[in-house]
């Protein structure tokens, strides 16, 4: 769990849950995510942007970055097309 002052990340093994930080509200819950058993992800302290980056795929390196103010997701980042090895 990560908190920063308007958004409230909670990262699951497949969906990420974001809350508005004053009355709890979820505001989008991201579902269909790669699956992340170990929690990984990243979220920006900027308040004006709050970024949440997270693993993008099982096995190839990518990665999905979610802006958690304007509820919107660009393209995935692909930071190798070369297969990931568990």
């Amino acid at each position: 769990m990560v908190l920063i002052f308007q958004r409230l990340v909670i990262c699951l093994a497949d969906q990420y849950h974001i809350h508005n930080i004053r009355d709890m509200q979820v505001l989008h819950i991201l579902k269909g995510a790669s699956s992340n058993p170990s929690g990984l992800f990243a979220l920006s302290i900027a308040n004006d942007t709050g970024y949440v980056a997270y693993p993008g795929s099982d096995s190839m390196g990518c990665l999905e970055i979610f802006d958690s103010m304007s509820m919107v997701c660009p393209s995935p980042v692909v930071l190798s097309d070369v297969s990931m090895s568990m």
